[in-house]
């Protein structure tokens, strides 16, 4: 599972903490996200087709241990501009997505509710940051240590008893 944190900074600040592999105190925190994840729903968001050379999230760094990505600026005045109605219309879409409707056996999962909503409320969040910036850019590092979630940390254990 990837860890994920948005802040606020310029590219300079968002080095710097990524270098020291810090959150901010006011970084948005999810986990489960890649960069093709949040390329989706750039072009979710502005209504085209999907072309990740087109909709990727601008690469800053790409370290052994994570990778700092710039938010496309296109994307972060969609996010700005847009009301809850239509988040939460791009949140519905976004959870259709090939990547997120596989389980382990490459087999489609039914839509889940609780899903698009927290979908939903990370794209409301997002547009809260993107509302908040005057000359800054919204940042993502993404922890690209694999990092096992609790399903994984259970069956390692019981292999281990």
């Amino acid at each position: 599972m990837f860890d994920c944190a948005f802040y606020i900074g310029t590219e300079a600040q968002a080095r710097e903490i990524a270098a020291e592999m810090a959150h901010p105190e006011e970084a948005l925190e999810t986990t489960g996200l890649t960069d093709v994840d949040l390329a989706n729903v750039f072009a979710i968001a502005a209504a085209e087709d999907f072309d990740f050379d087109k909709h990727e999230w601008l690469p800053v760094v790409e370290e052994q241990d994570y990778q700092l990505y710039q938010m496309p600026p296109r994307f972060q005045k969609l996010l700005a501009e847009a009301d809850v109605q239509v988040l939460k219309q791009w949140a519905d879409e976004w959870a259709q997505a090939e990547e997120f409707r596989l389980d382990e056996d490459d087999e489609f999962q039914e839509e889940d509710e609780d899903f698009v909503e927290q979908l939903a409320q990370l794209l409301i969040s997002l547009s809260a940051l993107a509302k908040q910036t005057a000359e800054a850019q919204i940042f993502v590092m993404i922890y690209t240590d694999w990092l096992p979630g609790e399903e994984e940390i259970a069956a390692y254990e019981r292999e281990m008893d």
